[in-house]
């Protein structure tokens, strides 16, 4: 029901902050938005007292604020959600919340008292969110990154715009990569959507980590903190907040033992929105599928990782 209006806002050109108003609820002043981040808002007007955002170690955050529409000033109920992989469980809190609070003096404060059961259902996803795989993810994500703030220093954390929703985990200057992690017993490596490996910009790399437990390698905490003492504490906390990461989960130290990249090209087998047939894409609204690692060695580019890095920093 809603995703017609997420697709309008985000084509809209604003840069800040696009809304557009809820149909048959613009008497209560509800209304969808979205903000520079990509993370997605409910906006209901109420008369509770401002209050700052909430839920810090959750991906779904409120705050009473006050915002101008129309020229009109007014103070809204804002619940925002900003981890793409719960996009489609926010847009059933949107739907069930709306429903509560129809008929209500107050459709905000109404709301509001109906946000409990919500906000505990994410916080137990956000708990739950980061199993083995995403960590071992999580842990090459930052092994790009560091590598990244080696070569041009704080800046880089702009860089790493996976966490913004982007089809790809990082934007350099001279092209993208998306990053992949494998455990010894993985035998493919998993691809989701239609935009992980698709060309929209002067060259992809996929790069590929082989991750493995050892005594000799760092926790994510420890990875978090190496990163944060060259760009600070913020900009990555922001970033991890985005994906769900907020408190550190198991302290298994984790180590890269073998990395390869492959320049994506049309040669290797993917799903895209130029490979797909037209007629096939139509309803589909997302999709995920393995490519043996097998085929994808026989890709591997002869150059090492770190050098595809370091070449993709700089124009």
């Amino acid at each position: 029901m809603l995703r017609g209006d997420w697709q309008v806002l985000e084509s809209s050109e604003v840069d800040n902050f696009a809304s557009l108003p809820i149909r048959g609820l613009e008497a209560e002043g509800a209304r969808l938005a979205l903000d520079e981040n990509g993370a997605r808002h409910l906006l209901v007007r109420t008369g509770i007292p401002a209050r700052e955002w909430s839920e810090a170690d959750s991906p779904l955050k409120d705050a009473v604020r006050t915002l101008t529409f129309g020229g009109v000033r007014e103070s809204f109920l804002d619940v925002r959600c900003a981890t793409p992989r719960l996009f489609d469980v926010f847009d059933e809190l949107v739907l069930d919340v709306l429903e509560a609070s129809a008929g209500t003096a107050d459709p905000g404060a109404a709301i509001d008292r109906s946000l409990g059961q919500w906000r505990a259902m994410f916080r137990a996803m956000s708990v739950g969110a980061f199993g083995k795989n995403r960590r071992y993810g999580l842990f090459a994500e930052l092994t790009v990154l560091s590598a990244c703030v080696e070569h041009i220093g704080a800046s880089a954390i702009q860089m790493w715009t996976g966490p913004l929703g982007r089809p790809h985990d990082f934007e350099l200057p001279n092209g993208c990569l998306e990053v992949k992690a494998v455990a010894s017993t993985s035998t493919d490596v998993t691809i989701h959507g239609f935009g992980q490996l698709a060309i929209d910009r002067a060259t992809l790399d996929l790069l590929v980590f082989s991750v493995a437990e050892s005594a000799d390698g760092s926790t994510l905490a420890e990875m978090i903190r190496s990163i944060e003492t060259r760009v600070g504490a913020g900009a990555l906390t922001a970033a991890l907040a985005r994906i769900g990461y907020a408190t550190p989960g198991p302290d298994e130290r984790l180590v890269i033992t073998d990395s390869f990249a492959i320049r994506v090209t049309g040669q290797l087998p993917a799903l895209t929105v130029e490979t797909v047939d037209a007629s096939a894409l139509t309803g589909i609204s997302h999709v995920e599928y393995a490519i043996p690692l097998a085929l994808l060695t026989e890709h591997a580019d002869a150059r090492p990782v770190a050098a595809l890095i370091a070449s993709g920093m700089h124009r």
